[in-house]
């Protein structure tokens, strides 16, 4: 009898049916027979993403119309929309991979799901749809953990800020990025980091517009990494507007 390798188009191509219909439920956490599996399909998966090239979004730079949304915490419940979201703003991967990525993507955020709000924070951009239902259009993760590793970024650190591509330029991303400011300042931090694409030209100018500052790091933009440390001061601002605090308010907040 030939073996098949798993490696093989065929397989994959069976892979990727199977986990199409796995996508219908793995929004609710997994039961032992969906853990095995997404282990299965994660390990397919880090063999072929050498061979997709992913793609990292553009945020908006200009606002062209606004949309009525609010942002409030994310629910556990909800991962699985994010997910669709994420994969949309940073890669461009084939229908083959697709699944895959979404498993993988999927167990990252279920692994890093914060419960405890002292230090970490998941936030969700909303709005309603015309039949009244609500629909997440984008999502961010703050975070205030100790970094573990030198390619871990300095604290506070917003990270997985992405918009639903219908969505975008009309302010969502900076809807979410004041909610990590003020969930920072919250924290009594007085700054708040991100990092982003060099080549990301326009959320490079949407950042610099929201006064975020480049800063030199001994790892991000050394060697093969492509990324730029950004950091906002809220401490500087608040001398330099005499003491008056500023008020970082979205949309609306829940």
């Amino acid at each position: 009898m030939k073996t098949i390798k798993l490696g093989s188009s065929l397989t994959l191509f069976a892979f990727s049916i199977i986990l199409s219909f796995a996508h219908s439920f793995v929004t609710t956490p997994f039961s032992t027979r969906g853990k095995s599996l997404q282990n299965a399909a994660y390990s397919v998966l880090q063999s072929q993403l050498q061979n997709s090239t992913f793609t990292e979004a553009s945020l908006e730079s200009v606002e062209l119309s606004s949309t009525k949304h609010y942002v409030r915490k994310a629910k556990y419940m909800e991962l699985g929309h994010v997910v669709d979201i994420l994969i949309d703003a940073f890669y461009n991967p084939s229908e083959l991979i697709r699944p895959y990525l979404y498993l993988s993507e999927l167990s990252r955020l279920q692994g890093n799901f914060p419960y405890n709000e002292d230090e970490h924070m998941f936030f969700v951009a909303c709005t309603l749809d015309e039949k009244n239902n609500e629909k997440i259009i984008g999502f961010v993760d703050v975070d205030i953990r100790k970094p573990r590793k030198e390619s871990d970024a300095p604290r506070p650190y917003l990270s997985d800020l992405a918009v639903h591509l219908e969505y975008r330029r009309q302010g969502v991303a900076k809807s979410l990025i004041r909610q990590c400011e003020q969930q920072s300042i919250a924290w009594g931090k007085t700054h708040l980091y991100l990092r982003v694409g060099e080549k990301n030209d326009g959320a490079l100018l949407m950042y610099s517009s929201l006064d975020y500052k480049k800063q030199e790091h001994h790892y991000f933009g050394k060697g093969r990494d492509t990324t730029i440390l950004l950091k906002r001061d809220f401490q500087r601002e608040k001398e330099v507007t005499n003491d008056k605090t500023v008020e970082f308010v979205p949309d609306f907040v829940i």
